[in-house]
Parts: C-alpha cells; structure tokens; sequence
C-alpha cells in the first residue's frame, strides 16, 4: 500500500505525490487522480518529491489537460526542488501547471 494520502475536505481533493513521481508510481497515481478529479477541485502537494521522471510530468500534463478540459485548473500545495528542477529540464513547467520560479534548473 502507498504511503500517500487523499484526503478531501469541502469537495476539495488533496493529493501528496510521495517522493517519487516515476513510471513504477504512475499507474497507481493515476488511479488516485481520476478518482479526485471526479469528486471535486484537486489540489497536489508535490514538496516531499525527490525524483521525478518524463513519466510522471507526463501524467501531470495529462491531469492539467484533462481539468482544462473541464474548465478547471491544477493547484499545488508544494513543488519541491526536485519536482520543479525535472519539469524545467523538460520543458514542462508550464504544461504541468507548476507555478513559476518553483525551483532551479540545472544545465544538461
């Protein structure tokens, strides 16, 4: 079982990401936002994210498309480092949603 929380609270869904946002999680993960984003507003805390790969930003792309879609938007509660770093190498950032200056970028 992950160690990842949902809670909710006033139709509000809050999703931690955990520490890491790989493939091996991803399918997991993506369970648990279809879920949230059927039950109200979605709100991710991604500040205990130590890894992040193409496959996880490339779910949250999706997610953020899929509210869009649906004439809503992504939030973070927290972006780490590391989450923010892996979106940025990838050209990510803003497709993801995460808000700007989230954390800095290392050269590849």
């Amino acid at each position: 079982m992950s160690q990842r929380a949902t809670t909710a609270s006033a139709s509000v869904q809050h999703i931690e990401l955990g520490k890491s946002l790989g493939i091996r999680e991803a399918a997991e993960l993506r369970e648990r936002l279809l879920a949230a984003i059927e039950a109200g507003s979605l709100v991710l805390d991604g500040s205990a994210v130590e890894r992040a790969d193409s496959a996880g930003l490339q779910l949250l792309v999706s997610l953020q498309r899929s509210l869009a879609a649906r004439g809503e938007t992504l939030t973070y509660r927290g972006v780490s480092p590391a989450l923010a770093d892996a979106a940025k190498i990838l050209g990510l950032t803003a497709a993801c949603c995460l808000p700007d200056g989230a954390g800095p970028a290392h050269a590849v």
